[in-house]
């Protein structure tokens, strides 16, 4: 399920609501930076202090990319694809939130799922 799109924009707007957060001052994880870009130019966030790690890592990697971010005041809050991120960030005081894919985006891909696994009939 692809967590680009609107599932980053629900992360942002959650964090956005919750106070406290420069959404400017962030970093995320497993995303394309240009997907990253996009979505903060696209709500007039600019990205020059947005940390992006975007490359293959274990959850406990993930985590300490994050965390080291964080304590070292380079971040206000952590974005992450992974739930087992998001509870270790948690556990460590950690601002995060996960980004999880919106109903909507469920039901399209599997309502492209039942349409690519439908036989036609002879």
């Amino acid at each position: 399920m692809p967590l680009t799109g609107s599932a980053l924009y629900g992360a942002l707007l959650r964090a956005h609501l919750s106070g406290g957060h420069d959404l400017a001052r962030a970093s995320i994880d497993v995303l394309g930076l240009a997907a990253v870009t996009e979505a903060f130019e696209g709500i007039g966030v600019p990205t020059r202090d947005v940390h992006v790690h975007d490359g293959l890592a274990s959850p406990a990697a993930l985590a300490s990319f994050h965390e080291r971010l964080w304590r070292h005041g380079q971040t206000s809050v952590a974005f992450t694809c992974l739930p087992s991120v998001a509870s270790r960030l948690a556990t460590a005081d950690v601002p995060v939130f996960a980004l999880q894919p919106t109903p909507a985006a469920i039901r399209s891909a599997l309502r492209s799922a039942a349409l690519l696994g439908r036989v036609p009939q002879a």
